[in-house]
C-alpha cells in the first residue's frame, strides 16, 4: 500500500501553509483521498513526487539547473526523514 501524507506534512515539505494544500485539493492540483464522511484527508507520496517533478519541469530561464538540482535534494532529504 502506497504511504499516505497529511495535509500538515506536504504542507512542511513544500514549506507552504496547510491552507494553500485545501486550496490545491479543491482546485485539482494535487489528487487526495478522503473517508466517506470527509473528515480525513490524506495525500499519497506519489501525489507529492508528481508534483515536485512538475515543479522541476520550470523554464531553464527561470531557474537554473544547479538550483533545481539542490531543491530536488532537500525534498529527497525531506521526504526520507518522513
Amino acid at each position: 500500500m502506497e504511504k499516505l501524507l497529511t495535509v500538515y506534512e506536504v504542507a512542511q515539505l513544500f514549506r507552504i501553509s496547510e491552507r494553500t494544500i485545501y486550496t490545491w485539493i479543491d482546485e485539482g492540483v494535487i489528487r487526495c483521498i478522503k473517508t466517506k464522511d470527509k473528515a480525513v484527508i490524506r495525500i499519497p507520496l506519489s501525489e507529492v513526487e508528481r508534483l515536485i517533478q512538475e515543479a522541476l519541469e520550470v523554464p531553464p530561464t527561470k531557474l537554473s539547473a544547479q538550483r533545481k538540482k539542490r531543491l530536488l535534494e532537500n525534498l529527497k532529504k525531506s521526504l526520507r526523514s518522513l
